[in-house]
């Protein structure tokens, strides 16, 4: 039982970087994140972000571009 209790707190402050926010298994992955608190940075490449939350900012990048990269 206090295992699980670990794991719930282990995002809870913490930096994540979510590549392909805007997709269908980054917009579940940013939605499971947000219920443990954690502070989200997410990529997004052409498509519009399906989630709307202030608490998740979102970077337009492309992931083949070194500078896109770095300011991700």
């Amino acid at each position: 039982m206090k295992r699980a209790k670990e794991n719930n707190q282990f995002f809870k402050n913490k930096k994540v970087l979510v590549t392909g926010g805007a997709g269908f298994v980054g917009t579940n992955l940013i939605l499971k994140l947000l219920e443990k608190k954690a502070l989200i940075r997410a990529t997004i490449h052409s498509k519009s972000p399906q989630i709307k939350n202030s608490k998740v900012e979102f970077i337009k990048a492309d992931l083949t571009r070194p500078a896109d990269c770095q300011n991700a």
